[in-house]
């Protein structure tokens, strides 16, 4: 059995239009909003094997913060850059290269990808992931190369607006 945490990027900033959609940051929500998530994250779950995150500055701030709340060691964290705004295919096909030591990997990206991938992955219906939004998911499958849509069931799901 392997694990699968997703995560989207907490809320980002629009306000100086200028910006690459690449470097923008978190807006005064986001800033919030992650580090509640990350102290969920923290008594909630096992400390992952892995975390791969998109490289921008949303979710690179987001997993940053998540990761001092919860506590876990930056040597887990690994950027990578096909997870820049990555669709579903990318993302598996990203974690079905993984080593199959990591049991538990986290996924730091970007909608629409992270809410196609909980649904193709579980067969759930979910419309939207919100930012900062959290769901692991369960995989029946022993090697990641294994992974394919409807592999997995959701066993939590979580968003800022349910704390608040």
């Amino acid at each position: 059995m392997k694990t699968l945490t997703l995560i989207r990027h907490a809320k980002s900033s629009w306000d100086d239009p200028s910006l690459a959609d690449f470097n923008r940051p978190l807006n005064k929500r986001g800033r919030n909003d992650a580090p509640l998530m990350g102290q969920i994250i923290g008594t909630s779950f096992s400390m992952p094997d892995l975390i791969l995150c998109s490289p921008s500055k949303r979710t690179s701030e987001t997993i940053a913060v998540i990761m001092k709340k919860a506590d876990y060691e930056m040597e887990l964290l690994k950027y990578e850059g096909e997870l820049y705004l990555a669709d579903t295919r990318t993302i598996l096909y990203t974690l079905s290269q993984l080593d199959n030591q990591y049991r538990h990997v986290f996924v730091v990206a970007h909608n629409p990808g992270i809410t196609d991938c909980l649904n193709q992955l579980t067969g759930e219906l979910i419309d939207n992931v919100p930012t900062c939004g959290i769901a692991q998911i369960q995989l029946n499958i022993n090697a990641w190369q294994e992974i394919t849509p409807y592999s997995g069931h959701l066993t939590f799901y979580d968003i800022p607006k349910n704390h608040k």
